[in-house]
């Protein structure tokens, strides 16, 4: 088993986030209410996301939202392709 850092890896939530914003712009709570999964890990999961350059937030939103980074796409299906197994 290959032992990556955990940050690396891509779990279920992040692909279900990933998916939710790949065309909208949601909040911590509209996605947490979607997937039905407390706000912590959602947070936990969007900052994971963020420090990979796969989304972005909307600071001038209140409250902030975040949306895919369409810049990324490259870069996501790469992400997607390493570590999906």
């Amino acid at each position: 088993m290959n032992h990556m850092d955990e940050r690396n890896e891509i779990s279920q939530n992040d692909r279900q986030i990933l998916q939710l914003l790949l065309n909208q712009q949601l909040t911590i709570t509209e996605l947490s209410s979607l997937l039905n999964v407390h706000h912590s890990t959602i947070q936990y999961h969007l900052q994971k996301l963020e420090s990979l350059n796969l989304i972005i937030n909307i600071p001038k939103e209140q409250p902030i939202k975040y949306i895919f980074h369409q810049n990324r796409r490259v870069a996501f299906t790469e992400f997607l392709e390493k570590y999906s197994n």
